[in-house]
This record gives structure tokens, sequence and C-alpha cells, in this order.
């Protein structure tokens, strides 16, 4: 009677190639859509040419925008809208001197190692990162924004923030986007920054604020 142990050795090893297959596709594909504080969101990195932003996220007429801030250290921005319904939401890229500076991630299509993402909670935000300063950055605002001031979760030395926003109707905060910077660089805030004097530093993980 023929052995069966040769097939069985087979058959072994092309499901152990098949899932190290799948695991590196799959790792291929976390890292591709993974921020990484003080360094990139998916594909684009800090530090990378304005022609590189645009070839990975392609402007699309009559829906992405661009406007130059009145503070010259937050250079140009570009904000791409994501196409994928799946996802929805922007991507905010700071253009300095032809460089990319810093890039914020507000679609789901982008998230941590630990999947943070837009949407998030402060409570889980707060679990993964625990050494956040609450700031105020800008007034402006909009009802998509509650009606109030963007709050600033910052850890200026790791180089990553969460801009939270008020929903009136939930009653409650969630995240609406991730900000990646270089690591002890001041953060430019949409809408515009305030200046150095009316920036407001809040107790830690709190939205408490006058209004």
């Amino acid at each position: 009677m023929a052995s069966i142990r040769p097939y069985v050795s087979v058959l072994l090893y092309a499901t152990i190639v098949a899932l190290g297959s799948w695991s590196s596709a799959q790792a291929h594909k976390d890292l591709a859509n993974s921020v990484v504080p003080g360094k990139s969101v998916g594909p684009l990195h800090l530090g990378d040419s304005r022609e590189h932003a645009e070839q990975l996220f392609p402007f699309k007429k009559d829906m992405d925008q661009e406007w130059t801030a009145s503070n010259s250290e937050c250079g140009t921005t570009f904000l791409w809208v994501d196409p994928r319904e799946r996802y929805g939401g922007n991507v905010f890229v700071h253009v300095r001197d032809g460089v990319v500076f810093q890039i914020d991630s507000a679609t789901k299509r982008f998230h941590t190692a630990t999947g943070i993402t837009r949407g998030a909670s402060p409570s889980e935000v707060r679990k993964v990162f625990p050494s956040l300063q609450a700031y105020i950055l800008s007034k402006g605002t909009s009802e998509a924004y509650g009606m109030r001031p963007l709050v600033y979760w910052t850890d200026k030395a790791a180089g990553i923030a969460f801009a939270f926003s008020f929903s009136r109707h939930e009653k409650s905060w969630a995240l609406d986007h991730t900000v990646v910077f270089r690591p002890g660089a001041e953060i430019c805030p949409e809408p515009e920054a305030l200046s150095p004097s009316d920036k407001k530093q809040l107790p830690a993980f709190s939205f408490d604020y006058e209004q």
C-alpha cells in the first residue's frame, strides 16, 4: 500500500507557502495604509516632494482644492477628497518650499498600527497614546465641527496629533483627523492657526474651554 505521507508533506508545504504569501500581502497592505507618527501617512512621507505627493494623490478637477495660508510657515495646503465611498473623508497635504512637512488624514483609509482612525472615540485614542496634551489651536469652525473649535490632543515629541470635533447630534466628541508632523515642530491647524499668544492649552485629555 502506497504511503500518503509524501502527499501530506506536499500539501502542508503548499499551505505554509500560501499562508506566508497571504501574511506578506496583508503586511504590505497594512503598511500602505498606516499612519506612522513623525514619518508618514500611507505611501506619503514627510520630506517627499510636492510632485511625488501629486502622483500619490492626483488632483481631481472640481473636487480637490488648494490654498495658501496667511502664515508663510504653513505654506500651501492641498485638500484631496477620498473617492472611495467605503472610506470617505479627505487628506490634507501641507507643502512648504516644495516639500511635504505635515499630513492630515481625515479618512478611514489610513489608520495607526493599533487601528485608530477617523471616528475613533477619545477613550480609544487615550488608551493607546497616554502622553497627549490638549490644545485649542484655531477658532475657526463650521457645522461639520458642531460649531465648536477643533480640540487637538498632541504628542509633540512623537510627531502626532489627533483633532477632535464635536457632534451636536450625538452630543459627543470624535476623532476628525490625525496629524503627522516632524517631532518637535508646530502644527498648522485647519482652519488657520491662532497667534502663539492666543493658543490655549487645556487640561490633558480635556475638551473644556470658555465659549
